[in-house]
């Protein structure tokens, strides 16, 4: 099968929807089927899996979901797209975010097979949404079938956009992750944070609740992993409360995160809300290592259901440094949990995870092929 997957944002950057793509093309690349990834692109692509890649052009970046967003706005780009989509006689092609302009929704437009979108993207509100809903909602029916990452995914995209949703999670390359050597117990007490650095993200409150986390668990470290704004203001703060023993490495390459990850007692996720799953969370729960993460719609599901970790109130710092020094202080606890959220991650391999998509692209052939129309007007049950 010849499968188009088209995403919005810059394949040169990390993020939940970059490494997701990546992970599905190569998981359908091993099993047998030819991948096509369609994208934006800054740069070079950093340790990208080897499958066709279409690049449409530099990104730029706008302000989206409390986040920022490097989508491409380029009518070069567009038509670049609609022509080796012409080209490529793709049985199906797969739309990532597929109503985020403007290369999934070029796709939507020019798309001659079975087209799929997997929605990503979770929060309280979107005024995008809300302004172009009835648009959306026309384009949206173009779609013969939907995917989404989480039951909060689906939830936020069904307020705007009802209809119906498989829902089929984020994937792990599994063995990679849990092939990260040594024991969580005899570690050093090393806390780690894997991500943007955004408002959202919470690093904000970590860097307050360090000050207690330091004084009940003394020789503890932190490694705040990431690139963004913030970076030199939480610098300057940690410098100035004299803390040597926080790091700020920024950007890490997917060689780096497994050394971090082998290095750490507890992945600490403390992000305000706007996350539909938690990628690094199910990371580290793959890699056998324990996480402190908040209570909110994206991390729960993936928590309470595997046992990985422990969630606290979002924003709460006293509940948060509290987590962090008593798991500190427990190596025991940090094993189980570890044990915990590794055997739950097995579900998530990419392979067992990329059979549930072919699945899916199947079915909705088959309903093609017998006539059926879409049934992307349908409500969510």
């Amino acid at each position: 099968m010849r499968v188009a997957l088209v995403s919005p944002y810059d394949y040169a950057s990390y993020g939940g929807v970059v490494e997701h793509v990546a992970g599905l093309a190569a998981a359908l690349q091993r099993l047998g089927h030819a991948p096509w990834v369609f994208a934006p692109a800054s740069a070079e692509l950093p340790d990208r899996p080897t499958v066709p890649f279409v690049d449409l052009g530099r990104p730029c970046a706008i302000g989206a979901n409390g986040s920022i967003a490097r989508i491409l706005l380029s009518w070069s780009g567009y038509r670049r797209l609609r022509q080796a989509l012409a080209d490529g006689a793709f049985d199906v092609v797969h739309l990532h975010e597929p109503m985020v302009p403007l290369v999934p929704l070029a796709a939507l437009l020019h798309a001659r097979s079975v087209t799929v979108g997997t929605f990503h993207a979770s929060a309280e509100r979107s005024v995008a949404y809300r302004c172009a809903q009835p648009l959306l909602r026309r384009l949206s029916g173009r779609l013969h079938g939907r995917i989404a990452v989480s039951r909060a995914a689906r939830d936020f995209a069904a307020r705007y956009l009802p209809g119906e949703y498989r829902v089929i999670p984020n994937g792990v390359d599994f063995q990679a992750f849990a092939a990260v050597p040594g024991r969580v117990a005899e570690r050093e007490p090393l806390v780690l944070y894997v991500g943007r650095l955004e408002r959202r993200k919470g690093v904000g409150y970590l860097l307050r609740a360090w000050e207690d986390v330091r004084r009940r668990a003394p020789g503890a470290r932190l490694v705040v992993a990431g690139g963004g704004r913030p970076l030199e203001r939480y610098r300057r703060y940690a410098a100035a409360r004299g803390w040597p023993e926080v790091c700020f490495p920024g950007v890490v390459s997917r060689k780096e995160l497994l050394g971090l990850l082998r290095a750490a007692r507890i992945v600490c996720a403390p992000s305000t809300g706007q996350e539909s799953f938690g990628l690094v969370l199910l990371q580290a729960m793959a890699a056998g290592v324990p996480v402190v993460a908040s209570r909110i719609a994206g991390y729960v599901e993936l928590i309470d259901q595997g046992g990985g970790g422990i969630l606290v109130p979002p924003c709460d710092v006293p509940a948060l440094a509290a987590a962090l020094a008593e798991l500190l202080s427990d190596p025991r606890r940090c094993v189980e949990l570890g044990q915990a959220g590794q055997q739950h991650a097995r579900q998530f391999d990419w392979d067992h995870v990329a059979s549930g998509i072919l699945e899916y692209y199947f079915e909705l052939h088959s309903h093609r092929a017998g006539g059926v129309s879409p049934r992307a007007a349908e409500r969510v049950a």
